[in-house]
């Protein structure tokens, strides 16, 4: 006589949760558990822990043949998450739990030895499968459970022992669930933007670098500041919405930290040492705290120095907003969509730009420090401006609430028309968002006839002016956009560094063609 049993579980792989459904047979055969669907070391560790937290609580299984098949296979992932699915799994073949309870329930957990339920569970990645699929309720370990309160749930709980959730399938027992975290508060948004003195043209780059999520190169000497107006970008994206921090909880879980929202992140590179690895792929170990900035702000210092060894593997997530990663036998699809804020001096000794040193660098290796900035030529900066210390006669004259409404606005225009910032598309889908005037398009037409090898450059000067023209409202493009975006292109031609470049904005009224 067999007996069946069939249960839904999930296994977290990266940020994703992936569905599978464990099933048990059991017949009259020589004694003994055997595990289908797995890796042979994984599918023996998962038998062996299951047998250790069964025999802990004191539950018989019968002297039987008992076969557990994972269903789709899952090759080369951890099996940890699978435990407790498949502890119910084989308790409800032997008849101790009844069938009906449960039928549209996930059950996810890992097991200890001792029938223990251990709170390593990636949360937000659980939500994200229980908000998309029609489960009625679920079964997780205590510290996880708070993602119960999905409206569409209707019973289950949160557990911390094995026991604890037979007693409750049997139903002498209720369930219970942990509460979100509350939400810590954030310090003020505009406080670190009213810390910039002067650098007017420098702000106005950052306002559109927020609107339409576009790349930023600033060459400079370290007195201006750079990660200063770095994280200044940080305070100008508006909060993220329920679905975005879903997002980057999902990704912090990976590292055990807690995401304080409803905050846009901030990373630096090298900020994140000490931490665990994010994913198993180390091909990615460079570009994991790119990971830690999604949706957020990346600052990298010294690319010029950092260039050759992380913005290779930098390049596919800056153009897409995607990582690949491959997990066991698995090929998963990360979000990784950061604006990328990249400085370095504009010469090898630090000083060019700042009129209280001197260059100390020779000829030669100033022409080497140039041909390292023509290699960033080929990333997608689409907004390059030279910075310089402030002097002691600016002032700050744009305040930071009327252009975090400019940019809220300019991103909710985006979102409605295209799903994303302007900084993501293809050169096709940036002259098919928004009609062009025709004296911009001809215009543009002139400078790609001029400048033949620069193709990425131009293609992001079109992004920049589609995105000058949603943060005023524009209904088409003007020839004031294209510019003004010419502005923030034409460092490409010359030194970085020059006090040409970062001189105030062009006449935006002037009719002089180029």
């Amino acid at each position: 006589m067999t007996y069946f049993f069939r249960v839904q579980g999930a296994l977290i792989a990266g940020i994703q949760a992936i569905p599978v459904q464990v099933e048990c047979a059991q017949s009259r055969r020589l004694p003994y558990i055997h595990i289908i669907g797995g890796s042979r070391s994984a599918v023996s560790e998962l038998r062996e822990r299951v047998i250790a937290a069964v025999d802990a609580c004191k539950l018989r299984l019968p002297a039987r043949r008992i076969t557990v098949q994972i269903q789709p296979g899952v090759h080369g992932l951890p099996l940890e998450q699978l435990d407790l699915a498949v502890a119910v799994a084989l308790l409800g073949s032997s008849g101790l739990i009844p069938p009906a309870c449960v039928e549209g329930r996930l059950i996810c957990g890992n097991l200890g030895l001792d029938g223990s339920i251990r709170p390593s569970l990636n949360a937000a990645a659980l939500r994200r499968l229980l908000s998309g699929n029609s489960y009625r309720s679920a079964l997780l370990p205590w510290e996880g459970s708070e993602v119960l309160s999905e409206p569409q749930l209707e019973w289950g709980g949160g557990f911390h022992h094995l026991l604890d959730v037979v007693e409750f399938l049997r139903g002498t027992a209720v369930g219970r669930r942990a509460n979100r975290d509350p939400e810590r508060s954030a310090p003020p948004p505009g406080l670190i933007w009213n810390r910039i003195e002067g650098q007017e043209v420098a702000k106005r780059m950052l306002e559109i670098a927020a609107a339409g999520a576009h790349h930023v190169l600033l060459p400079g000497p370290a007195s201006a500041r750079p990660d200063l107006l770095a994280h200044a970008l940080s305070s100008l994206l508006p909060p993220l919405t329920e679905e975005e921090s879903e997002e980057v909880s999902a990704i912090y879980a990976l590292a055990g930290m807690k995401h304080l929202q409803p905050t846009r992140p901030f990373f630096s590179f090298g900020s994140s040492m000490g931490l665990p690895p994010l994913l198993p792929d180390r091909r990615l170990a460079r570009v994991e705290e790119f990971l830690l900035a999604h949706r957020g702000v990346f600052y990298v210092d010294q690319i010029c120095e950092r260039e050759p060894v992380l913005f290779p593997d930098l390049l596919p997530p800056m153009l897409s907003g995607k990582m690949q990663a491959r997990i066991g036998s698995r090929r998963i699809e990360i979000p990784a969509d950061a604006i990328v804020v990249a400085s370095s001096p504009a010469c090898g000794c630090g000083s060019r730009g700042d009129d209280r040193l001197v260059c100390t660098c020779r000829p030669t290796e100033a022409r080497r420090y140039q041909e390292r900035w023509k290699r960033l030529l080929r990333y997608p900066f689409d907004l390059c401006l030279p910075i310089l210390p402030a002097s002691a006669a600016e002032s700050s004259s744009l305040p930071w609430a009327s252009i975090a409404e400019r940019v809220q606005s300019a991103r909710e225009r985006m979102r409605a028309r295209q799903g994303m910032g302007n900084g993501r598309l293809g050169e096709t889908e940036v002259f098919a968002a928004k009609p062009w005037r025709e004296r911009p398009a001809k215009l543009w037409k002139v400078f790609e006839a001029r400048q033949p090898g620069s193709r990425v450059r131009l293609v992001s000067m079109a992004k920049v002016a589609l995105t000058l023209s949603d943060l005023r409202g524009g209904e088409a493009v003007e020839d004031h956009d294209l510019f003004e975006a010419r502005h923030y292109f034409s460092v490409f031609t010359g030194a970085p560094g020059s006090k040409a470049a970062s001189s105030s904005l062009p006449d935006m009224n002037s009719s002089a063609t180029p």
